[in-house]
């Protein structure tokens, strides 16, 4: 019997979690109010999750058969302390984007993260952090709302 490393039981465990949740969807996403027989929105609440984790299921399905396939030796895990770090603070700027996206709006706090994600991994051109900060949330918002007819949260106070 062959032992299992740790990219084998990740792809694995990732290929069962997306086939759960692609089944689950359905009981997840609350149907769209209809008015007058028609739905506020062009697109259905469901089609990015059915996207992502069909995306996330094929991706895994495909790790989990390289793995399997290759007879490769099996590869330590190492954890250093500046990975943890630098993980814990990403999902902690993670955390407060997505706290901070209600009440100050998609614009204000995507600029603000990434301006925070930028700095803290090292950008030391200012112009260039600046400018990738303001033109990705503004091309993402103008891309929603008029490809997909999707409004953003905005600024509520």
């Amino acid at each position: 019997m062959r032992k299992v490393d740790v990219n084998t039981g990740t792809a694995l465990f990732f290929t069962i979690l997306s086939l759960l949740l692609l089944i689950s969807v359905p009981w997840q996403i609350a149907k769209p109010r209809l008015i007058m027989g028609r739905a506020l929105t062009a697109l259905d609440a469901s089609l990015f999750p059915y996207i992502a984790l069909g995306a996330m299921m094929l991706l895994s399905s495909l790790f989990l058969y390289r793995n399997l396939r290759g007879a490769r030796k099996l590869q330590p895990v190492y954890f250093t302390v500046s990975g943890l770090w630098r993980t814990s603070t990403s999902l902690l700027i993670f955390f407060c984007y997505a706290l901070l996206m209600e009440p100050i709006g998609f614009m204000a706090s995507s600029v603000l993260a990434l301006l925070t994600l930028t700095a803290f991994y090292g950008n030391r051109n200012w112009r260039v952090g600046i400018a990738v900060s303001v033109c990705f949330p503004v091309a993402i918002y103008f891309v929603f709302l008029y490809a997909f007819q999707v409004y953003l949260p905005e600024f509520s106070l």
